[in-house]
């Protein structure tokens, strides 16, 4: 909540209902994650474009190459690739040479060519989770600015001010949790695909043998290029993803031994013995990629989703303390402005109190006012007394509450009527359905190739990493990162809030005690008053 000062004016059901409706317009920005989820795709727009400046620079070296190479050979501008394996040739070294500038070429230039698509998509994306996170901000503006008016620019109490620090601190380490969770989840989408793409790869260069015809097998050996090519891509985009994690399988040079070995494949296939030493090479990488995507699933159901788990719920309750702690203000606001009003009445009391609790929906009224702080039968106690004054039974009431929920609650209210369950169950249950867990965002798959593109599997499956390699045991497989790799410096966030908890404590102290000396300052001041007034009496007296 804002602390500054502002213009005072008379609260209004009107307010009340616009915050309202502003909280679920905000928890359903918040559920979506659009801030977390526009910083990522920002940052993957940033090293996609490096990215891209890099590779442009190493496009700009294979064309030179390869018109260095065309001029070594003159009859090389008038032949197509293909070309070259139209019969059983036997490749002279000066032609090898160009095969393998313009093969490498052609390969540079294809993940240009996806990487620049890619772009254009994640450009979107921004585009778009900007604008729904600037309509998150405005609300969150005006949030404030209505909190701030019906509270004059302060808090509305001490408990409020410290729950809300509380939450934020939740927040920012569900924050950090989050983010891990999308990077760790698209990394999986991504070698889910390379497994499928190497398997292809290693089936069609097994077959390449088999074909006696040479341009059968150039067929085939651009048929594992490219699906080496785009697998290699995979696992280099999910390095970008955890770039601050260090991969047990498949790192950045054994990827870059696939690329190197990549741009030999017209060669290799020449030659049973290269034959067989780039099978090996394919062969181990499809295995190491099957152990990689295994790891990072391992990673994700055993560590990251139980903490992220543990944090839902804890922001889940605290937001619900903190919206508790607001609405018991903003009800005893309105409960003050109408008791000093001249022509209020018991009866336009109970009027206006029916009004104020159809704006917020039953529902809402119950699960809101009751913070974790508070045990659940003191809680059902007051409700219980303030029904009573009505005359209405608490089943009743509790039925009425159920039935306004519609089919959602059915069941519960059922529950209620047959069983003649505990209100303070109902409640739990009411509180469990209304409560909106944070979830992450769903992976982006956009950047995923796709088989029109080159970058699917090709083996008409459609099911990225299915028949992989036979999984390790989990004894065997690599141990997962640490804490602070995993989520970065949540310990650090954690340590500044307690700090920051102390300060506002010391403050919360000081203005007790300043406020304790000013009430001593105006006690001592009217006993000086009444001592005069009884020496004035007994002097008169006298």
């Amino acid at each position: 909540m804002i602390s500054h000062s502002v213009h005072v004016q008379p609260v209004t059901k009107a307010m009340m209902k616009r915050y309202i409706d502003l909280e679920w317009k905000v928890r359903k920005l918040e559920k979506d994650q659009v801030h977390q989820t526009l910083h990522l795709k920002q940052g993957q727009l940033s090293d996609l474009e490096k990215s891209i400046k890099q590779l442009q620079e190493h496009h700009r070296q294979c064309v030179l190459r390869v018109q260095q190479e065309m001029k070594d050979a003159a009859w090389a501008a008038k032949t197509t690739m293909q070309s070259f394996f139209e019969g059983d040739m036997t490749l002279a070294k000066e032609q090898s040479e160009y095969l393998e500038a313009r093969n490498n070429e052609e390969m540079v230039r294809g993940e240009l060519e996806g990487l620049g698509r890619h772009k254009a998509r994640l450009a979107e994306d921004v585009h778009i989770m900007h604008k729904a996170a600037q309509k998150l901000e405005d609300f969150y503006a005006e949030q404030d600015k209505l909190l701030g008016e019906i509270f004059s620019g302060q808090y509305g109490s001490e408990r409020e001010n410290v729950t809300e620090s509380q939450l934020d601190a939740l927040v920012a380490r569900q924050e950090k949790i989050n983010a891990a969770k999308y990077k760790w989840s698209n990394s999986v989408v991504l070698l889910q695909y390379t497994v499928s793409q190497l398997g292809v790869a290693v089936t069609r260069w097994q077959q390449l043998l088999m074909m006696p015809d040479m341009q059968q097998r150039y067929l085939l050996a651009t048929e594992t290029r490219d699906n080496l090519t785009s697998a290699c891509r995979n696992v280099l985009t999910a390095h970008m993803y955890l770039s601050h994690i260090e991969f047990p399988y498949l790192k950045r040079d054994e990827v870059n031994t696939v690329n190197t070995a990549v741009a030999n494949i017209y060669q290799d296939m020449q030659r049973p013995d290269r034959h067989a030493h780039a099978l090996n090479l394919y062969s181990v990488t499809h295995k190491r990629a099957a152990s990689l995507l295994q790891w990072l699933q391992h990673v994700i159901t055993s560590t990251i989703e139980p903490d992220l788990k543990r944090i839902n719920e804890a922001v889940r309750v605290k937001q619900q303390e903190l919206k508790a702690e607001r609405l018991r203000l903003i009800k005893e606001k309105m409960q003050k402005l109408e008791a000093d009003s001249s022509d209020s009445s018991d009866s336009s009391s109970d009027e206006s109190d029916e009004e104020f609790r159809e704006l917020l929906g039953d529902v809402n009224e119950v699960a809101w006012q009751m913070p974790a702080v508070r045990s659940l039968k003191q809680q059902a106690s007051a409700l219980n007394a303030g029904v009573a004054k009505k005359g209405e039974s608490i089943k009743n009431r509790m039925t009425s509450v159920l039935e306004k929920t519609g089919a959602q609650l059915g069941f519960l209210a059922g529950a209620a009527k047959d069983k003649g369950l505990e209100f303070q169950k109902v409640v739990l249950a009411m509180m469990a359905k209304e409560a909106l867990v944070a979830e992450p965002p769903k992976p982006d798959t956009d950047n995923l190739p796709t088989q029109e593109e080159g970058e699917g599997g090709k083996d008409g499956s459609g099911e990225p990493g299915k028949d992989g390699p036979t999984p390790l045991p989990l004894a065997e497989l690599a141990p997962a990162p640490n804490q602070e790799d995993l989520f970065g410096d949540i310990e650090d966030l954690k340590k500044r809030h307690e700090r920051e908890l102390e300060e506002l404590a010391k403050v919360q102290e000081m203005n007790k005690v300043r406020q304790e000396q000013e009430l001593h300052a105006k006690l001592q001041a009217r006993r000086n008053r009444r001592k005069r007034l009884d020496l004035q009496q007994q002097q008169a007296g006298s």
